[in-house]
């Protein structure tokens, strides 16, 4: 996933999210959602200054 967000491209950044996404109800499903929301509030820290694909995150709801 982090390759797919290196690429700096619309479409790999959705690729991405929809990874995440995949991941958030995989967390769901485990009883993991804060170990899935400490690595994605990681991940967005470290690609914060990528406005476009923090719109994208937004999406992503791991707590509901």
């Amino acid at each position: 996933m982090v390759d797919l967000i290196a690429l700096k491209q619309a479409k790999p950044y959705d690729e991405a999210t929809a990874l995440l996404r995949d991941l958030c109800d995989l967390a769901k499903y485990q009883d993991q959602v804060p170990a899935f929301i400490s690595r994605f509030e990681q991940i967005k820290s470290d690609y914060s200054n990528r406005p476009a694909l923090m719109k994208r995150f937004r999406t992503i709801k791991p707590s509901s």
